[in-house]
């Protein structure tokens, strides 16, 4: 699938439709006529409504270089996300529920269910390498926008709980973001960026800049389809719809907590001397801020 394929799954739909034979319009008709319901389809009920096969469903979702049935169902979300006001975003994720116990087990379990998947969805061997990015790095820097921002300053925090410093960038202030870049070999920094749908142009912008003068980047996003990962040396990924017509966070702040708990204990390997000093260091620090709290 394309890079911002997601953005236009229906113009793409639209497109393949005159060429189509009458089962695979039948399962067209389906999703122009109702996106927001084929969302929560299974595989199962989706091929009952469509009145067709599974397999059929699976190579409509390979025509239009969608790798399964989840993949169409996270760009038809994405669609939503984007192009649905927030507050008919509201509206329709809220109606999925007759009563407010029914709605607060449903955010529950959406929450639940967004950390299992984006636990699944990265490899053990792409986390270490993101914590072993930060670990060799000497200079770490943020790029977040808007949405993202929250869970940046919270990575910042975990990361500063972990040992490790990380400077968010002013993403209003070209001009610094470059100073602050290229103040240090490329081989010392490393930026982290943090964004999804709809992705921010400056996070992608900083990302593909410090990509093609050679500055590794991280990112945490929400899609194998996002921009964030044509610029990354890794990137893991965040199940961040709730419901379908929401946006989650908790996802994307457990697998922070995942991270820095991997570097702290990555951390904790330093060498015994390093380890021995830390005690008399916070004496004579307690010394010194004692008053001043």
């Amino acid at each position: 699938m394309k890079v911002g394929a997601f953005l236009d799954i229906l113009e793409k739909i639209k497109a393949q439709y005159a060429s189509s034979n009458k089962v695979r319009r039948r399962i067209a008709d389906l999703i122009l006529e109702n996106p927001a319901k084929c969302c929560f389809y299974s595989l199962k009920e989706f091929a009952s409504a469509a009145s067709t096969t599974q397999v059929t469903v699976l190579n409509f979702c390979r025509d239009l270089e969608i790798g399964s049935f989840v993949d169409l169902k996270k760009s038809l979300q994405g669609h939503m996300l984007t192009w649905i006001s927030p507050e008919e975003r509201k509206k329709l994720a809220v109606s999925q529920s007759t009563s407010q116990k029914e709605l607060l087990t449903q955010v529950v379990e959406a929450d639940l269910r967004a950390i299992q998947l984006t636990m699944e969805e990265n490899s053990l061997e792409d986390v270490l390498k993101f914590v072993d990015l930060l670990y060799r790095a000497k200079h770490v820097y943020l790029a977040a926008h808007n949405a993202s921002r929250p869970p940046a300053y919270y990575f910042i925090r975990r990361m500063a709980w972990a040992g490790k410093e990380v400077t968010m960038l002013d993403m209003e202030d070209h001009h610094r973001i470059f100073l602050m870049l290229s103040s240090h070999s490329r081989e010392d920094t490393l930026l982290t960026a943090i964004s999804f749908s709809p992705y921010s142009p400056c996070t992608l912008a900083a990302a593909g800049f410090c990509q093609s003068v050679g500055i590794p980047v991280v990112s945490i996003t929400d899609l194998l389809t996002s921009p964030l990962t044509e610029s990354s040396c890794v990137s893991l990924l965040c199940n961040m719809t709730q419901m379908g017509f929401t946006s989650s966070a908790a996802a994307m702040l457990s697998l922070i907590n995942v991270l820095s708990m991997l570097y702290a204990y990555e951390d904790s390997q330093q060498s015994s001397e390093t380890r021995e000093e830390l005690p008399e260091m916070s004496r004579r620090f307690d010394d010194f801020f004692s008053d001043s709290f």
